[in-house]
């Protein structure tokens, strides 16, 4: 195939070409959303599923341990305060920021080191811990049933990590007028304030830090805070008594503990504020007309909590934030993103003072609106704020990927043949003709269980942007074992499925009970494959199809464009064109279309280049081995592989 990419090479250079001149015309509205270089999408090109593995880890963790969504939330706020947005608070050490006095209570570091590790297994040395912890305390507000808001990431990691930096975080104890000075530090006004620590609708703080508050604080009322409700000292006393636990984690909102809510500021006004400092919010004049403002008071301009506190967060996770050559030298900028750094400088400085772009620059803006033109859209990951929602049966892979799967036949425990089903192209969990053809019946006879799961990016497991043909025989392997289904088991896999299949045969052949191959995808660049074979199936296929393949093998990053352009015919599959098949391949098809139901909408439903696309270039792409090099792996005949492939 070497000798037919030189032949038609020029046409694709052609429309290279003729796509950057397109390209070359919107240059002018290209725009930064964020501070100093940092924009929504930042890791869109260099770490595509950054934000979404990001989303997953949080809930993963919340779903194990839901108070861990505040203390994400707190981190950042204290990572915020302190040197700015940086993530200093994570740097060990005996004299960092983590062993200060005021963060000695912080937690829920394992959830930024769960994400930051998987982040480096997809994109080894790209997200900065910074925007990892920016984008956890997002997500976990909204699993919270909080606000969702655009985080502009493209943050560096801070070198710095002192423990006397964060001597002056805000205090539990801090009067009105400190608390406005250290906002205003960082230019937070006084509804920014109130509104932050309004954050406290969630989370847990320890007696120690208001127990104070009960005994022994005034001369009159029992010793009480005065600004605290009665009733609600007695009920604090009791799970804080003067010899008890001061360590005992108590609610800062005891009506909705777990809700993103106004409970908070509803609790200001009765008198039931925990800490000292979140009360004062309420007997200050000047902080108490914002808290009013949140709770619709008559008189007052009604203001949208969650709003404002999207608001808020988007500005505190803009503090001294380091960007470009500040921060670690990682390489937390991806080639395009510096390069569209570099665009908006220069597109600046031509705004000031219209210089005139030289050639340099104009090639750089060509190339980066080129990118843009070309680079897929983010998956919409199952579970994320975005995303369709969980309902299948899932299990999580060591990488921390999901495989969402259904089970079909008899018990697993009574079954005589454990199989796992690998769908085709365009298909999924419930899209198998197989638990639709085998009556209830035969099922029950031969002792048959089958698990059906969706491949990755398709219906409702993980895509995964690192996907070669070994990693799928890898996540069945996974699968196989924490689905219980031993140390053996078949697998059958149709059209692009076989690849699953081979793949099986060549890395877990000693965990292969049989196989069969029902009308496996193959492609045309396989080692040894007889040429005029190859040549002779590849010359069969329609022109628009023989590009497809082309550039998937040659020019993967294109595939995305190529399917979804209008200028020519792209792939007759995923056109849904039928001039290619047989009239046996027709009532085969037009039998599976009537099929069709609510669950056929699922296939693509995270988007179609991780599973269409990304199957294309997975199929057509370099794999790590030659199936016709394969040796039996049941040499003594005590199992079989089944090829079975029909004629056109």
């Amino acid at each position: 195939m070497a000798g037919d990419y030189s032949k038609h090479k020029f046409f694709l250079v052609f429309v290279l070409s003729y796509m950057a001149a397109g390209a070359a015309a919107g240059v002018g509205a290209a725009s930064v959303k964020g501070h100093r270089g940092m924009r929504v999408g930042f890791y869109s090109t260099s770490c595509p599923l950054a934000e979404s593995i990001v989303t997953s880890t949080v809930q993963s963790h919340l779903q194990s341990d839901p108070s861990v969504g505040p203390a994400i939330l707190r981190m950042h706020f204290h990572d915020c305060f302190v040197r700015g947005c940086d993530a200093s608070i994570l740097i060990d050490g005996p004299d960092s920021e983590k062993h200060a006095a005021p963060n000695l209570g912080v937690r829920g570091y394992e959830v930024i080191d769960d994400a930051k590790a998987q982040l480096e297994a997809t994109c080894p040395g790209v997200v900065s811990c910074a925007d990892v912890l920016a984008l956890a305390a997002r997500d976990a507000v909204f699993l919270a049933k909080g606000p969702k808001w655009d985080v502009p990431t493209g943050r560096r990691d801070g070198r710095v990590s002192l423990a006397s930096d964060a001597d002056n975080l805000p205090s539990f104890a801090d009067s009105i007028e400190e608390l406005k000075r250290k906002f205003a530090a960082f230019d937070l006004n006084n509804r920014d304030l109130v509104t932050l620590i309004g954050a406290h609708t969630i989370g847990t703080t320890a007696c120690q830090f208001f127990s104070y508050r009960l005994f022994n604080f005034t001369t009159t009322r029992n010793g009480a805070d005065p600004s605290i409700n009665p009733e609600f000292v007695s009920r604090l006393r009791t799970l804080c008594p003067p010899t008890g636990n001061e360590t005992r984690r108590v609610a800062l909102d005891m009506d909705s503990a777990g809700s993103f809510d106004t409970s908070f500021f509803k609790n200001l006004r009765k008198g039931r504020g925990i800490l000292e400092s979140d009360q004062r919010l309420w007997t200050d004049a000047s902080t108490r007309s914002i808290v009013e403002s949140y709770l619709g008071v008559r008189g007052l301009r009604s203001v949208k909590f969650n709003v404002e506190f999207g608001k808020s967060m988007m500005k505190m996770s803009n503090i001294q934030v380091k960007t470009g050559t500040d921060g670690i030298s990682l390489i937390v900028n991806g080639p395009i993103e510096i390069l569209d750094t570099e665009w908006q400088d220069l597109k600046g400085r031509y705004q000031r003072h219209r210089p005139g772009l030289t050639p340099e620059n104009l090639i750089k803006a060509l190339l980066s609106s080129f990118v843009e033109l070309i680079r897929p859209p983010l998956p919409k990951i199952c579970g994320s704020p975005n995303g369709p929602p969980i309902t299948a049966p899932r299990i999580r892979l060591k990488e921390g990927r999901y495989l969402a799967y259904k089970e079909y036949g008899v018990a697993r425990e009574v079954a005589k043949y454990k199989i796992i089903y690998v769908h085709g192209f365009e298909s999924g969990r419930h899209n198998v003709v197989v638990a639709t053809s085998l009556s209830p019946e035969v099922i029950e006879e031969l002792g048959v269980y089958i698990v059906f799961f969706d491949r990755p990016g398709y219906g409702e497991s993980d895509p995964n942007p690192k996907r070669t043909v070994k990693s799928m025989a890898m996540d069945i392997e996974e699968l196989a074992d924490q689905v219980k289904l031993g140390s053996k088991f078949y697998v059958i896999g149709y059209s692009m499925g076989g690849l699953a299949v081979w793949s099986c045969l060549k890395h877990i052949p000693q965990r292969l009970a049989g196989v069969a191959l029902l009308a496996p995808a193959v492609t045309y660049w396989w080692p040894n494959f007889p040429a005029n074979v190859s040549n002779e199936a590849f010359n069969q296929k329609s022109t628009q199809d023989q590009w497809v393949i082309r550039v998937s093998h040659y020019a993967p990053w294109l595939v995305y464009w190529w399917n979804t352009q209008k200028l020519f015919p792209a792939s007759s599959v995923l056109a849904g064109s039928s001039d290619t098949l047989s009239s046996q391949d027709m009532e085969i098809v037009s039998r599976i279309s009537s099929r069709k139901d609510s669950a056929s909408e699922q296939v693509t439903q995270q988007g179609e280049f991780e599973s269409l696309h990304r199957d294309l270039i997975v199929l057509h792409g370099a794999w790590e081995f030659n199936p016709l090099d394969l040796r039996n792996p049941f040499p003594n005949h005590e199992c079989f592989v089944h090829l079975w492939h029909g004629s056109g």
